[in-house]
């Protein structure tokens, strides 16, 4: 299905009860819950695609108490609060309470998860995967919503771009846009829903808010990334939570191409420029990847073998993650003197590693404690297998983890955190789900828990309440 929407009329300045900003899966899961509650829907997207920073991603989705994970609510809750300890322990709870139906109303919309698996940080197999097919997993869930939006009486603005919020003195009441070089104003006779994702494509963010080292990290994130959301409801007094630890590296990725590579959950390790290791490869992308900036020129050399590459061709990591450049060699001595000459690996010290490494992960007297492929799934093998294979990445991010500060309803909360009136937030643009942490799928799953959240709590909305 091809994701560009025609625009389903002009940005005339009428209103709706209910203007959702941003069509990523958090901003289609508000909208659809709100239009089928009765509320009159308008969808503002800056770009021409809708589907955001889902579009290229393996969109794992982690739920509990479905068909696949059929493990409770209180198991996936302890899992989240060990991997997101110092997250707001409401937003946690409202994300396992909701996840079971969340679940289900996806299916209702289309969206056929094919099984799930067992990822980092996680007890049960909590991460509800798509089936293997040449579309991504995250494409074929926006392909889903997308036709479910389309389905209903909502109005899908594409290329019309939110610059500011304005509310009188009991809510938020009109969104101003920017399209086709010119300004208008729509009114918002219920309520506003920000789902713009993050602001991985604003350098001046990340440079006034990040830490050191955050401003080497490769955005691969979609375009519409630059913040809007989070400046325009800042400018209303929203709070925020964790804006300086979210910003950070999510995953490897090729410095040639800009595509992610986790191939080492399939068996590869990772090296600096000196030709040592430096972590445990079955961690958390987001734990290797910190430890990465700190690294020589931030270099990852992932270095892998024939078996590696073909486990990794049967997964759904690879139906997404394809494109990165890769150096292949007959022997790992050809190939580490390559890559001495394409990144200035040290080819000696190197060889020295991957010799090492050989010989103890089958004693499993690993120096960096690696038993596993990824999380405490997979058993490593030895790097002996011709041809050798290496992707020379470098810290990546497909996403922060820091936002808007909201409460239990979605409603964003001021630097008093008193609800902002009339405004409501999901996704990307939020704060205190992660805190510093991450479990793999739940950066999708709150996106879409959390967006049909804001919707409903969107359309119940009154002017009273305001």
């Amino acid at each position: 299905m091809n994701v560009e929407v025609q625009n389903d009329g002009q940005a005339d300045g009428q209103g709706a009860d209910v203007i959702v900003i941003g069509g990523g899966p958090a901003g289609l899961m508000a909208a659809i819950e709100a239009s089928d509650l009765g509320a009159e829907v308008v969808l503002l997207e800056s770009e021409n695609q809708l589907g955001g920073g889902m579009l290229p991603a393996t969109g794992h989705v982690t739920l509990c108490e479905t068909k696949f994970a059929p493990e409770p609510r209180a198991l996936l809750l302890q899992d989240l609060a060990h991997a997101h300890p110092d997250a707001d322990p409401a937003l946690l709870q409202v994300y396992v309470d909701r996840s079971g139906r969340s679940f289900a109303r996806l299916e209702e919309l289309g969206v056929r998860f094919a099984k799930s698996v067992q990822l980092a940080h996680m007890s049960a197999p909590w991460a509800h995967e798509m089936p293997l097919q040449n579309r991504g997993g995250g494409a074929q869930i926006v392909d889903a919503l997308v036709a479910a939006a389309q389905s209903r009486p909502i109005r899908i603005l594409r290329r019309v771009r939110a610059r500011r919020l304005v509310r009188d003195q009991q809510r938020v009441t009109h969104v101003e846009v920017e399209t086709e070089g010119r300004c208008r104003r729509f009114e918002a006779r219920r309520a506003v829903v920000l789902a713009t994702g993050g602001f991985s494509r604003n350098p001046d963010l990340i440079k006034h808010f990040g830490g050191p080292g955050t401003q080497r990290i490769m955005p691969v994130t979609a375009p519409g990334s630059r913040g809007d959301g989070l400046l325009m409801a800042m400018a209303l007094g929203a709070g925020t939570r964790f804006l300086t630890a979210g910003i950070a590296a999510s995953g490897p990725v090729d410095r040639h191409t800009g595509v992610t590579s986790i191939i080492n959950y399939c068996g590869a390790i990772l090296l600096n420029k000196a030709g040592r290791r430096f972590c445990d490869e079955s961690e958390p992308y987001t734990d290797i990847t910190l430890k990465g900036l700190s690294q020589p020129e931030s270099l990852m050399i992932q270095i892998f073998d024939a078996k590696v590459k073909d486990n990794f061709s049967k997964t759904m990591w690879s139906k997404v993650y394809a494109g990165a450049r890769e150096f292949t060699a007959d022997t790992l001595e050809d190939l580490v003197t390559r890559l001495r000459h394409e990144c200035g690996l040290d080819p000696e010290k190197a060889l020295g590693t991957i010799h090492a490494y050989n010989a103890a992960i089958g004693s499993g007297q690993d120096a960096f404690g690696r038993r596993c492929l990824v999380g405490s799934v997979g058993a490593p093998q030895p790097i002996t297998a011709a041809p050798f294979h290496a992707i020379i990445a470098v810290p990546g991010t497909t996403h922060f983890n820091g936002g808007l500060a909201l409460d239990a309803q979605m409603r964003v909360l001021d630097v008093f955190n008193e609800p902002v009136p009339g405004l409501f937030s999901a996704g990307e643009v939020t704060g205190g789900f992660h805190g510093t942490g991450y479990m793999s799928g739940s950066h999708i799953g709150m996106a879409l828990v959390f967006g049909r959240e804001a919707g409903i709590n969107a359309a119940a909305h009154s002017v009273r309440q305001g």
